[in-house]
Protein backbone atom coordinates (compact mmCIF):
# COMPACT_ATOMS: atom_id res chain seq x y z
CA UNK A 1 0.00 0.00 0.00
CA UNK A 2 2.53 2.27 -0.34
CA UNK A 3 2.43 5.71 0.70
CA UNK A 4 -1.33 5.35 2.03
CA UNK A 5 -2.11 3.75 5.57
CA UNK A 6 -4.76 1.55 6.06
CA UNK A 7 -8.03 2.44 8.04
CA UNK A 8 -7.18 2.18 11.69
CA UNK A 9 -10.85 0.57 11.68
CA UNK A 10 -10.40 -2.19 9.59
CA UNK A 11 -6.60 -3.28 10.12
CA UNK A 12 -7.46 -6.42 11.62
CA UNK A 13 -10.56 -7.37 9.19
CA UNK A 14 -8.12 -6.74 6.49
CA UNK A 15 -5.12 -9.05 8.36
CA UNK A 16 -7.51 -12.20 8.04
CA UNK A 17 -8.78 -11.29 4.84
CA UNK A 18 -5.11 -11.76 3.55
CA UNK A 19 -3.71 -14.29 5.50
CA UNK A 20 -7.13 -16.62 5.11
CA UNK A 21 -7.12 -15.59 1.19
CA UNK A 22 -2.60 -17.28 1.53
CA UNK A 23 -3.97 -20.33 3.33
CA UNK A 24 -7.50 -20.69 0.92
CA UNK A 25 -4.68 -20.62 -2.29
CA UNK A 26 -2.63 -22.74 -0.68
CA UNK A 27 -5.31 -25.46 -0.48
CA UNK A 28 -6.40 -24.79 -4.03
CA UNK A 29 -2.71 -26.14 -5.04
CA UNK A 30 -2.56 -28.67 -3.46
CA UNK A 31 -6.38 -29.99 -4.78
CA UNK A 32 -5.22 -28.82 -8.18
CA UNK A 33 -1.66 -30.03 -8.06
CA UNK A 34 -3.24 -33.10 -8.18
CA UNK A 35 -4.87 -33.03 -11.34
CA UNK A 36 -1.56 -31.61 -12.86
CA UNK A 37 0.30 -34.40 -11.51
CA UNK A 38 -1.17 -37.03 -13.02
CA UNK A 39 -1.94 -35.12 -16.15
CA UNK A 40 1.56 -34.32 -16.82
CA UNK A 41 2.95 -37.37 -15.57
CA UNK A 42 1.23 -39.90 -17.30
CA UNK A 43 2.09 -38.67 -21.02
CA UNK A 44 5.58 -37.10 -20.74
CA UNK A 45 6.98 -39.43 -17.64
CA UNK A 46 5.18 -42.42 -18.98
CA UNK A 47 5.52 -42.35 -22.68
CA UNK A 48 8.52 -40.21 -23.10
CA UNK A 49 10.58 -41.42 -20.15
CA UNK A 50 11.68 -38.14 -19.22
CA UNK A 51 12.92 -36.98 -15.99
CA UNK A 52 10.74 -37.59 -13.40
CA UNK A 53 11.99 -34.68 -11.25
CA UNK A 54 10.63 -32.44 -13.37
CA UNK A 55 7.67 -32.46 -12.91
CA UNK A 56 8.45 -31.52 -9.37
CA UNK A 57 11.81 -29.17 -9.35
CA UNK A 58 11.30 -28.28 -13.14
CA UNK A 59 14.58 -27.31 -15.38
CA UNK A 60 16.23 -28.08 -11.94
CA UNK A 61 15.75 -31.47 -12.54
CA UNK A 62 19.09 -32.69 -14.40
CA UNK A 63 20.87 -31.09 -11.80
CA UNK A 64 19.49 -33.06 -8.54
CA UNK A 65 18.45 -36.49 -10.39
CA UNK A 66 20.25 -38.26 -13.80
CA UNK A 67 18.13 -40.53 -14.95
CA UNK A 68 19.54 -42.91 -17.41
CA UNK A 69 17.22 -45.63 -19.33
CA UNK A 70 19.20 -48.26 -21.48
CA UNK A 71 18.66 -47.77 -24.93
CA UNK A 72 16.02 -44.56 -24.94
CA UNK A 73 17.31 -40.67 -25.86
CA UNK A 74 16.43 -38.76 -23.11
CA UNK A 75 14.09 -36.13 -24.21
CA UNK A 76 15.42 -31.91 -23.99
CA UNK A 77 14.10 -30.64 -20.10
CA UNK A 78 13.21 -27.36 -22.37
CA UNK A 79 11.12 -29.20 -24.65
CA UNK A 80 9.06 -31.26 -21.73
CA UNK A 81 8.47 -28.29 -19.44
CA UNK A 82 6.87 -26.28 -22.37
CA UNK A 83 3.87 -28.81 -22.24
CA UNK A 84 3.66 -28.23 -18.33
CA UNK A 85 1.99 -24.35 -19.11
CA UNK A 86 -0.97 -25.43 -21.36
CA UNK A 87 -1.89 -28.43 -18.69
CA UNK A 88 -1.88 -26.11 -15.96
CA UNK A 89 -4.20 -23.15 -17.44
CA UNK A 90 -6.21 -25.84 -18.53
CA UNK A 91 -6.85 -27.22 -14.65
CA UNK A 92 -6.94 -24.19 -12.96
CA UNK A 93 -8.49 -22.21 -15.80
CA UNK A 94 -11.44 -24.67 -15.60
CA UNK A 95 -11.32 -25.33 -11.84
CA UNK A 96 -12.33 -22.08 -10.62
CA UNK A 97 -14.76 -21.51 -13.73
CA UNK A 98 -16.27 -24.05 -11.78
CA UNK A 99 -16.12 -23.86 -8.01
CA UNK A 100 -16.37 -19.74 -7.88
CA UNK A 101 -19.42 -19.20 -9.77
CA UNK A 102 -22.93 -19.07 -8.93
CA UNK A 103 -22.98 -19.60 -5.43
CA UNK A 104 -19.97 -22.63 -5.25
CA UNK A 105 -16.73 -21.66 -3.59
CA UNK A 106 -13.62 -23.61 -3.97
CA UNK A 107 -12.37 -26.21 -1.36
CA UNK A 108 -9.96 -23.70 -0.05
CA UNK A 109 -12.00 -20.76 0.01
CA UNK A 110 -14.89 -23.66 1.59
CA UNK A 111 -12.31 -24.50 4.27
CA UNK A 112 -10.96 -20.77 5.25
CA UNK A 113 -14.56 -18.95 5.03
CA UNK A 114 -14.41 -17.00 2.52
CA UNK A 115 -16.85 -15.95 -0.47
CA UNK A 116 -16.22 -14.39 -3.82
CA UNK A 117 -18.51 -11.72 -4.49
CA UNK A 118 -19.52 -8.84 -7.15
CA UNK A 119 -19.68 -5.37 -6.23
CA UNK A 120 -23.54 -5.15 -6.47
CA UNK A 121 -23.58 -8.21 -4.50
CA UNK A 122 -24.27 -10.86 -6.79
CA UNK A 123 -22.58 -13.65 -6.75
CA UNK A 124 -19.96 -14.08 -9.67
CA UNK A 125 -21.08 -15.73 -13.02
CA UNK A 126 -18.80 -18.48 -14.93
CA UNK A 127 -17.19 -15.82 -16.92
CA UNK A 128 -16.49 -13.36 -14.12
CA UNK A 129 -14.87 -16.43 -12.21
CA UNK A 130 -12.71 -17.24 -15.06
CA UNK A 131 -11.91 -13.74 -15.87
CA UNK A 132 -10.91 -12.84 -12.25
CA UNK A 133 -8.41 -15.02 -12.02
CA UNK A 134 -6.24 -14.68 -14.89
CA UNK A 135 -3.40 -13.74 -12.97
CA UNK A 136 -2.92 -17.42 -11.82
CA UNK A 137 -3.06 -18.61 -14.72
CA UNK A 138 -0.16 -16.45 -15.66
CA UNK A 139 2.05 -16.71 -12.55
CA UNK A 140 1.29 -20.24 -12.84
CA UNK A 141 2.96 -20.90 -16.17
CA UNK A 142 5.87 -19.12 -15.72
CA UNK A 143 6.28 -20.60 -11.93
CA UNK A 144 5.95 -24.54 -13.67
CA UNK A 145 7.24 -23.82 -16.54
CA UNK A 146 11.11 -23.21 -14.55
CA UNK A 147 10.22 -24.97 -11.04
CA UNK A 148 7.49 -27.56 -11.88
CA UNK A 149 4.72 -28.24 -9.07
CA UNK A 150 7.03 -26.48 -6.23
CA UNK A 151 7.26 -22.71 -8.80
CA UNK A 152 4.10 -23.47 -10.12
CA UNK A 153 2.51 -22.77 -6.24
CA UNK A 154 5.12 -20.38 -4.95
CA UNK A 155 4.34 -17.69 -7.81
CA UNK A 156 1.00 -18.39 -7.79
CA UNK A 157 0.86 -17.40 -4.23
CA UNK A 158 3.52 -14.41 -4.44
CA UNK A 159 1.57 -12.62 -7.45
CA UNK A 160 -1.62 -12.74 -5.76
CA UNK A 161 -0.55 -11.41 -2.55
CA UNK A 162 1.56 -8.47 -4.51
CA UNK A 163 -1.99 -7.78 -6.79
CA UNK A 164 -3.37 -7.35 -3.22
CA UNK A 165 -1.21 -5.08 -1.94
CA UNK A 166 -0.94 -3.02 -4.73
CA UNK A 167 -2.65 0.38 -5.97
CA UNK A 168 -5.21 0.53 -3.07
CA UNK A 169 -6.01 4.44 -4.28
CA UNK A 170 -7.59 2.63 -7.54
CA UNK A 171 -9.48 -0.32 -5.85
CA UNK A 172 -13.27 -0.07 -5.08
CA UNK A 173 -12.59 -1.56 -2.01
CA UNK A 174 -9.33 -2.97 -0.35
CA UNK A 175 -10.20 -6.12 -0.05
CA UNK A 176 -9.90 -6.41 -3.94
CA UNK A 177 -6.68 -7.41 -5.63
CA UNK A 178 -5.83 -4.86 -8.37
CA UNK A 179 -6.79 -7.30 -11.55
CA UNK A 180 -10.75 -7.47 -9.93
CA UNK A 181 -11.23 -4.11 -10.21
CA UNK A 182 -12.06 -4.30 -14.09
CA UNK A 183 -14.24 -7.08 -13.03
CA UNK A 184 -15.87 -5.72 -10.30
CA UNK A 185 -15.28 -8.69 -8.34
CA UNK A 186 -14.02 -9.48 -4.96
CA UNK A 187 -13.53 -11.83 -1.88
CA UNK A 188 -14.67 -10.93 1.45
CA UNK A 189 -15.07 -12.79 4.80
CA UNK A 190 -18.14 -15.60 4.92
CA UNK A 191 -21.14 -13.26 6.28
CA UNK A 192 -18.97 -10.32 6.14
CA UNK A 193 -20.79 -7.16 8.13
CA UNK A 194 -18.66 -4.53 6.79
CA UNK A 195 -20.29 -3.86 2.83
CA UNK A 196 -18.28 -3.78 -0.06
CA UNK A 197 -16.77 -0.11 -0.36
CA UNK A 198 -16.30 0.35 3.18
CA UNK A 199 -12.53 -0.16 3.19
CA UNK A 200 -11.53 2.26 0.71
CA UNK A 201 -9.04 4.64 -0.28
CA UNK A 202 -9.52 7.91 -2.05
CA UNK A 203 -6.35 9.06 -2.69
CA UNK A 204 -3.13 10.12 -1.49
CA UNK A 205 -3.86 13.86 -0.11
CA UNK A 206 -7.61 12.99 0.38
CA UNK A 207 -6.59 10.40 2.69
CA UNK A 208 -4.25 12.58 4.80
CA UNK A 209 -7.27 15.62 5.18
CA UNK A 210 -9.45 12.79 6.10
CA UNK A 211 -7.40 11.76 8.70
CA UNK A 212 -6.14 15.10 9.79
CA UNK A 213 -10.10 16.42 9.86
CA UNK A 214 -10.71 12.67 12.05
CA UNK A 215 -7.91 13.93 14.53
CA UNK A 216 -9.22 17.64 14.83
CA UNK A 217 -12.46 15.95 15.48
CA UNK A 218 -11.28 13.81 18.73
CA UNK A 219 -9.71 17.21 19.99
CA UNK A 220 -12.91 19.19 19.20
CA UNK A 221 -14.94 16.34 21.00
CA UNK A 222 -12.62 16.31 23.79
CA UNK A 223 -12.82 20.10 24.37
CA UNK A 224 -16.27 19.94 24.22
CA UNK A 225 -16.60 17.55 26.95
CA UNK A 226 -14.05 19.74 29.15
CA UNK A 227 -16.45 22.77 28.84
CA UNK A 228 -19.66 20.89 29.86
CA UNK A 229 -18.01 19.60 32.81
CA UNK A 230 -16.38 22.67 33.45
CA UNK A 231 -20.34 23.94 33.38
CA UNK A 232 -21.68 21.11 35.74
CA UNK A 233 -19.35 22.24 38.28
CA UNK A 234 -19.62 25.67 37.54
CA UNK A 235 -23.79 25.22 38.02
CA UNK A 236 -23.48 23.27 41.08
CA UNK A 237 -21.10 25.77 43.15
CA UNK A 238 -24.08 28.45 41.89
CA UNK A 239 -26.50 26.26 43.76
CA UNK A 240 -24.33 25.95 46.39
CA UNK A 241 -23.98 29.68 46.72
CA UNK A 242 -27.88 30.33 46.22
CA UNK A 243 -28.73 27.81 48.96
CA UNK A 244 -25.85 29.47 51.40
CA UNK A 245 -26.95 32.79 50.31
CA UNK A 246 -30.96 31.93 51.17
CA UNK A 247 -29.80 30.61 54.72
CA UNK A 248 -28.05 33.70 55.39
CA UNK A 249 -30.86 35.85 54.25
CA UNK A 250 -32.82 34.29 56.27
CA UNK A 251 -30.86 33.88 59.64
CA UNK A 252 -30.23 38.06 58.94
CA UNK A 253 -33.91 38.10 58.81
CA UNK A 254 -34.35 36.70 61.94
CA UNK A 255 -32.00 38.51 63.95
CA UNK A 256 -33.25 41.95 62.23
CA UNK A 257 -37.08 41.09 63.28
CA UNK A 258 -35.64 40.08 67.04
CA UNK A 259 -33.53 43.19 67.26
CA UNK A 260 -36.18 45.44 66.20
CA UNK A 261 -38.80 43.97 68.54
CA UNK A 262 -36.58 43.95 71.20
CA UNK A 263 -35.92 48.08 70.82
CA UNK A 264 -39.63 48.89 70.35
CA UNK A 265 -39.66 47.12 73.81
CA UNK A 266 -37.28 49.49 75.16
CA UNK A 267 -38.35 53.09 73.43
CA UNK A 268 -42.02 52.93 74.92
CA UNK A 269 -42.21 55.39 77.64
CA UNK A 270 -43.30 53.60 80.87
CA UNK A 271 -44.47 56.68 82.87
CA UNK A 272 -46.71 54.54 85.61
CA UNK A 273 -42.91 52.57 86.52
CA UNK A 274 -41.15 56.50 86.60
CA UNK A 275 -38.91 55.68 83.85
CA UNK A 276 -35.80 57.97 83.48
CA UNK A 277 -36.03 58.67 87.13
CA UNK A 278 -32.55 58.12 88.56
CA UNK A 279 -31.70 56.75 92.18
CA UNK A 280 -31.57 59.00 94.79
CA UNK A 281 -33.08 61.69 92.78
CA UNK A 282 -36.83 63.10 93.02
CA UNK A 283 -38.49 64.08 89.71
CA UNK A 284 -38.99 67.90 88.87
CA UNK A 285 -42.31 70.08 88.99
CA UNK A 286 -42.71 69.53 85.34
CA UNK A 287 -42.44 66.06 85.22
CA UNK A 288 -45.07 65.15 87.91
CA UNK A 289 -47.37 67.43 86.01
CA UNK A 290 -46.89 66.56 82.49
CA UNK A 291 -44.56 62.99 82.57
CA UNK A 292 -42.06 64.75 80.30
CA UNK A 293 -37.95 65.10 80.57
CA UNK A 294 -36.00 68.08 80.49
CA UNK A 295 -33.52 68.36 76.71
CA UNK A 296 -30.77 66.36 78.72
CA UNK A 297 -32.62 63.43 79.72
CA UNK A 298 -34.33 63.32 76.58
CA UNK A 299 -31.03 63.23 74.79
CA UNK A 300 -29.33 61.10 77.03
CA UNK A 301 -32.43 58.78 76.45
CA UNK A 302 -32.35 58.81 72.45
CA UNK A 303 -28.38 57.75 71.90
CA UNK A 304 -28.60 54.42 73.38
CA UNK A 305 -31.93 53.76 70.63
CA UNK A 306 -30.29 55.13 67.44
CA UNK A 307 -27.14 52.48 68.54
CA UNK A 308 -29.28 49.95 68.96
CA UNK A 309 -30.91 50.84 65.76
CA UNK A 310 -27.63 50.48 63.51
CA UNK A 311 -27.13 47.23 64.65
CA UNK A 312 -29.24 45.06 62.41
CA UNK A 313 -27.75 46.93 59.05
CA UNK A 314 -24.55 45.05 59.33
CA UNK A 315 -25.91 41.37 57.84
CA UNK A 316 -28.48 43.23 55.89
CA UNK A 317 -25.28 45.13 53.94
CA UNK A 318 -22.85 41.61 53.60
CA UNK A 319 -26.45 39.72 51.93
CA UNK A 320 -26.68 42.47 49.48
CA UNK A 321 -23.00 41.89 48.44
CA UNK A 322 -23.78 38.45 48.34
CA UNK A 323 -26.24 38.86 45.92
CA UNK A 324 -24.76 41.29 43.71
CA UNK A 325 -21.47 38.92 43.54
CA UNK A 326 -23.95 35.66 42.70
CA UNK A 327 -25.82 38.60 39.90
CA UNK A 328 -21.94 38.94 38.26
CA UNK A 329 -22.03 35.06 38.37
CA UNK A 330 -24.87 34.36 36.75
CA UNK A 331 -25.09 37.34 34.02
CA UNK A 332 -21.12 37.00 33.24
CA UNK A 333 -20.69 33.42 33.28
CA UNK A 334 -17.82 33.48 35.89
CA UNK A 335 -16.48 32.12 39.11
CA UNK A 336 -17.03 33.06 42.32
CA UNK A 337 -13.59 34.62 42.96
CA UNK A 338 -13.90 36.59 39.86
CA UNK A 339 -17.42 38.23 40.88
CA UNK A 340 -15.97 38.87 44.46
CA UNK A 341 -12.95 40.39 42.49
CA UNK A 342 -15.36 42.91 40.29
CA UNK A 343 -17.28 43.69 43.12
CA UNK A 344 -14.13 44.65 45.18
CA UNK A 345 -12.98 47.17 42.44
CA UNK A 346 -16.26 49.08 43.35
CA UNK A 347 -18.30 47.98 40.32
CA UNK A 348 -21.93 47.68 41.58
CA UNK A 349 -24.20 47.68 38.62
CA UNK A 350 -24.05 46.24 34.93
CA UNK A 351 -24.19 49.81 33.95
CA UNK A 352 -20.91 50.22 35.76
CA UNK A 353 -18.95 47.46 34.26
CA UNK A 354 -20.61 48.48 30.64
CA UNK A 355 -18.78 51.85 31.13
CA UNK A 356 -15.26 49.88 31.82
CA UNK A 357 -13.02 49.35 29.54
CA UNK A 358 -10.95 45.81 29.07
CA UNK A 359 -7.68 47.42 30.92
CA UNK A 360 -9.70 48.21 34.03
CA UNK A 361 -11.06 44.43 34.33
CA UNK A 362 -7.57 43.21 34.12
CA UNK A 363 -6.02 45.19 36.45
CA UNK A 364 -7.97 43.18 38.95
CA UNK A 365 -5.41 40.13 39.84
CA UNK A 366 -7.70 37.41 40.61
CA UNK A 367 -7.62 35.52 36.88
CA UNK A 368 -9.50 37.99 34.41
CA UNK A 369 -7.31 37.61 31.76
CA UNK A 370 -8.09 39.84 28.20
CA UNK A 371 -10.27 36.91 26.95
CA UNK A 372 -12.44 36.65 30.18
CA UNK A 373 -12.79 40.68 30.23
CA UNK A 374 -14.04 41.04 26.87
CA UNK A 375 -16.22 38.35 27.22
CA UNK A 376 -17.61 39.86 30.21
CA UNK A 377 -18.24 43.39 28.76
CA UNK A 378 -19.86 41.37 25.45
CA UNK A 379 -22.38 39.90 28.10
CA UNK A 380 -23.01 43.39 29.60
CA UNK A 381 -23.34 45.19 26.34
CA UNK A 382 -26.10 42.01 25.37
CA UNK A 383 -28.39 42.43 28.96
Amino acid sequence: MARNLVHQDYGLDLKENMWRRALALAIDCLVMGIAVFVIFTVPLIGMFQANAMSIFIGLLAPVVYKQVVVGIAQPNIFIVMLFFPPIHALVVSMYYMWMESDGRRTVGKLVMHLDPTREDGYFPIPTDALKRNWLKYAAGAVGGFFLGLLGWAIAMEIACLIDLKVFPERKTDMRQRYTEVPFKTMVALEDDTIPIGAISVAGGSEWSKMLQRRKEEKKLSSKRLKEEKASERLKERMEKAKKTMSVKETKAAEKSALLKKGTKKEAEPDLLKGEGKKEGESPSFFKKLFGGMGKKEEAKKAAPLEEKRMEPTAPIKDSSKDELVLKFMMDYDIDEQRARAIYAMGYRSNDDIKAAIPEDLIMVKKGINPTVAKRILAKANKL
